[in-house]
């Protein structure tokens, strides 16, 4: 809107720049402290009556509305456990993705890194299973060589007192 615009207006509306600069000179001889003042002149019947409406007791409620009130209450508060605990687990099911991720993604690693190990001690174990074995057979050899020595002192022993 330019000015001639706003010229045209107040022209039309019947205030004239004069009528107007009259008004401004009048607001500003005014004074001003009793429209901020607080608490003071005719607000003062306003404040005794205000007063006299808190002394006045609540009215009674009716059972049937009250009743009524409070399921509503509890409803809306049911709704929004419900809706906050929908958030909470879709949040928490995220987090336990990325968790259960990170989890499975340790244990390949682990995985990885203990297949060598296993393998070395499974042939450690072969190699010890086998020298039992070895050693088995050795005793029995000697115990079948320690057999067969004392049979033949005994067929010595028997041979001399022939």
């Amino acid at each position: 809107m330019t000015t001639s615009d706003k010229d045209n207006e107040q022209e039309s509306s019947g205030e004239s720049r004069e009528d107007r600069l009259e008004e401004i000179k009048k607001e500003e001889q005014e004074d001003a402290s009793s429209y901020y003042a607080q608490g003071q002149g005719e607000e003062e019947p306003q404040a005794q009556t205000e007063q006299e409406e808190f002394n006045k007791s609540v009215p009674e409620v009716d059972k049937e509305k009250e009743e009524m009130n409070l399921l509503k209450a509890v409803a809306f508060l049911g709704f929004g456990l419900a809706a906050l605990a929908i958030v909470f687990i879709l949040f928490f099911i995220r987090d336990l993705d990325h968790r259960v991720g990170g989890v499975d993604q340790a244990v390949n690693n682990l995985e990885e890194s203990v297949t060598p190990l296993r393998e070395q001690v499974e042939t450690s174990i072969q190699q010890v299973n086998r020298d039992i074995a070895g050693l088995q057979g050795k005793m029995t050899d000697f115990e079948r060589m320690m057999a067969i020595v004392e049979l033949k002192r005994a067929l010595i022993t028997v041979q001399e007192m022939s």
